[in-house]
């Protein structure tokens, strides 16, 4: 019996963290409701359960899944590195990195299931901690928060709509309580435990259906956004053909949408992989285009803040190419773009990275100023951070625009970036537009719809209207609201059940 015990923990763990990681496959988003439940019920039955190793087990289970792009990196023999070494590479960044988010549940695990806590006291201990625990990581240099478990709900069009009031932070609540309600009715048999999740995903739901039947609040006339994938090729964008072609291609892009009336352009993070010059250089193709086609371009490059520094930046230049604002990407992709722990693999990540500067990050509060007024920008990783965005808006921006470069990866990554994009346009109610290298590209209504997708390495080339919009949603106005009030319930149970215990 004990045997079985052992065995149905481990198959608890890898279940789950299975079921979890296919949750934002097509369909199957349902399956995140009750993917923790099985691993739950376990780990408060078995006799000194092994709880943080299991909850390792489901957490790199889960991660390998979401981070399976890393391993799309490999071959990097363009760099000049073997074919093996960059297997190796691959291999081990994914590993690493899937297991750096992994240590936070198996954490959450040892610390809800150590406690002699049961019933309602339990599930609101294991929201506010888990919440707790992922935001805490979230924060500083090693933040990572690329597969937060929200994102595995962006194919469910009603449930999404919460994040309009709390952010990702209140969809994962939700998540992980359901989970703990359909446990602890398996433990005890409580009836009010039985009521309580389909009470939840009822009152979930009939808000999203509410919700999109809302009204939207205009900020003035629509316009019409292209966007350009170029598709070049990662091993040829650095070098200097690579170049050539880059800017021959945009240059060709941003003419051909000019010329069906787009109104302004976007193109994808670092599409010019060279310094931006703020002044208009009247030699450079891309600026005798605008000055030829009279329409703005939101373009991708590097700014240099400093003489031993760059950020990837996105330069919106206006209609005789000079630089109306820009904006710096604020949060830079851990041992890729900046080194947590420089002075002891600084030398491997300088190998890996094409770049002969060191990027530096853009601050939160930016107002990226356009010919359109504000808009909110964002390229590539600050897609898995709300706030950015949220600020942005908060000031006043009226549409989402970002740009990102995922050709460094696998093809798996193109419809997470989506998923997280999605979640951003229902948290600020503002359409969004994203440009991406090779794919996926795409546009993204206030509440959630795609409107457009396009496929995966190949070149395209789309145009979306945009309607700027002024609504302002709860998440907008009071921000992340949900961290702070489930860590205060996680304490009071804690507090509660302990005071309860004693003699």
């Amino acid at each position: 019996m004990k045997d079985f015990q052992k065995q149905f923990g481990l198959i608890a763990a890898i279940g789950g963290g299975v079921a979890l990681g296919l949750a934002p496959q097509a369909g199957l988003w349902w399956l995140a409701w009750f993917a923790l439940a099985p691993l739950w019920v376990y780990l408060s039955t078995a006799e000194k359960p092994s709880a943080f190793r299991l909850g390792m087990v489901f957490g790199m289970v889960y991660h390998g899944i979401m981070l399976r792009w890393l391993l799309g990196m490999h071959p990097l023999t363009w760099m000049g590195i073997p074919w093996w070494p960059s297997l190796g590479i691959a291999i081990g960044l994914w590993l690493l990195v899937s297991a750096t988010q992994a240590w936070v549940i198996g954490g959450w695990a040892w610390l809800v299931f150590r406690p002699q806590i049961s019933g309602l006291p339990r599930i609101a201990f294991a929201v506010g901690l888990w919440i707790a625990l992922h935001w805490i990581w979230g924060q500083g240099s090693t933040a990572f928060p690329w597969d937060d478990i929200a994102q595995t709900q962006s194919g469910d069009l009603w449930g999404i709509q919460l994040v309009s009031l709390g952010g990702s932070a209140l969809l994962t609540a939700l998540l992980v309580s359901v989970n703990g309600f359909i446990a602890e009715y398996w433990l005890s048999k409580n009836k009010n435990f039985a009521f309580a999740p389909v009470a939840v995903l009822i009152a979930a739901h009939s808000f999203g259906i509410w919700q999109l039947d809302q009204p939207l609040e205009s900020a003035g006339a629509s316009f019409r956004i292209g966007v350009v994938q170029g598709n070049i090729p990662q091993n040829r964008k650095w070098s200097r053909g690579g170049f050539t072609e880059a800017l021959n291609t945009y240059v060709k892009g941003y003419t051909s949408l000019a010329t069906q009336e787009a109104d302004a352009v976007l193109v994808p993070e670092t599409a010019y992989p060279r310094i931006w010059l703020h002044t208009p250089d009247p030699d450079n193709p891309l600026v005798q285009a605008i000055r030829s086609q009279k329409k703005v371009l939101i373009l991708g490059a590097f700014d240099v803040p400093n003489s031993d520094a760059l950020n990837t930046s996105l330069f919106a230049l206006d209609r005789t190419g000079a630089v109306a604002g820009s904006y710096n990407k604020e949060h830079l992709v851990p041992l890729g773009e900046q080194i947590p722990l420089k002075e002891y693999i600084g030398w491997l990540i300088r190998k890996l990275s094409p770049l002969k500067g060191e990027l530096e990050p853009g601050i939160l509060e930016q107002k990226f100023t356009t010919p359109f007024g504000l808009l909110a920008g964002g390229i590539c990783f600050d897609s898995a951070f709300g706030e950015g965005f949220r600020w942005q808006v908060d000031q006043g921006a009226t549409v989402l625009v970002t740009a990102t470069n995922d050709a460094w990866f696998g093809s798996a990554m193109g419809p997470e970036h989506h998923a997280l994009d999605t979640l951003r346009a229902v948290e600020t109610a503002r359409w969004l537009v994203r440009a991406s290298n090779n794919g996926t590209s795409g546009s993204i209504d206030p509440r959630g719809r795609t409107a457009q997708l396009t496929g995966w390495n190949v070149y395209a080339e789309f145009i979306q209207t945009v309607q700027p919009l002024k609504t302002r949603t709860l998440y907008v106005q009071w921000g992340d609201w949900v961290p702070p009030l489930t860590a205060g319930l996680a304490i009071f149970s804690a507090i509660a059940s302990r005071r309860e215990r004693r003699p």
